[in-house]
């Protein structure tokens, strides 16, 4: 199939590229957690990449380059035209010229200097792509947890409170950004420590709703002995 030369602004190439690469580009904002993990913000596409590489041969090779490097070195972006892709306003951001040695015969290198190998670069311009782009921290909302707990006979109530304890600080790691906090869960997770009986949820009096930009963290927590006659 014949195709089309490539074409960008008022340049046309004499022939295309060997090699030519399109590079699909994504941004993602990486937001530390206080005190627990991290999440990433997928903030939408970006520029694409093109990126083509051939060689100029004959006696107008260098000619051909130096016509090429005026139009790198005019400003601001230009129409890329290509055979197959879809054309696109683009800006050229490298030009590179490499000599590479080669054999005549298999032992005798020789300089080609009619032939010259061109790389270059050209990014998409996208005037509507993230041209207001607002990164913000998430909305952290503190929970104080509260509860009384039944231990098991023969276990130690201290050692049962720092487990739960520090089942409630898990709980809280970070990794519940803009999901819900209900007070079943609370529950479910203190009975479930080793050595509890039974318990009862003081605070909070209710579930916290899930809401997108929030991070439930844990605020104060005071967990205390259920008395015998309190058993429920």
């Amino acid at each position: 199939m014949l195709l089309k030369p490539m074409r960008y602004k008022d340049y046309t190439w004499p022939h295309n590229p060997e090699i030519y690469a399109v590079e699909y580009r994504r941004q993602i904002a990486a937001h530390k957690i206080p005190l627990g993990g991290w999440y990433l913000q997928d903030l939408g596409r970006t520029y694409r990449i093109f990126r083509g590489e051939g060689t100029f041969a004959g006696e107008r090779a260098y000619e051909e380059f130096q016509t090429l490097a005026e139009v790198f070195d005019q400003t601001g972006p230009g129409l890329l035209v290509h055979p197959v892709w879809r054309t696109v306003s683009a800006y050229f951001v490298t030009l590179e010229l490499m000599e590479e040695p080669e054999r005549d015969d298999g032992r005798r290198i020789v300089i080609d200097g009619t032939s010259p190998i061109l790389s270059c670069t050209l990014r998409e311009d996208h005037y509507d792509v993230l041209t207001d782009v607002q990164v913000k921290a998430p909305a952290a909302v503190e929970m104080d947890v509260s509860a009384e707990l039944a231990v098991r006979e023969g276990a130690d109530f201290s050692a049962v409170k720092a487990a739960a304890e520090q089942a409630l600080a898990s709980f809280f790691s970070g990794r519940r950004l803009g999901g819900p906090v209900l007070l079943a869960e609370l529950g479910d997770l203190l009975y479930h420590v080793e050595g509890v009986e039974n318990y009862r949820l003081l605070a909070p009096a209710a579930d916290l709703a899930a809401e997108d930009g929030t991070l439930p963290m844990l605020g104060r927590v005071t967990v205390t002995e259920m008395e015998a006659d309190d058993d429920v």
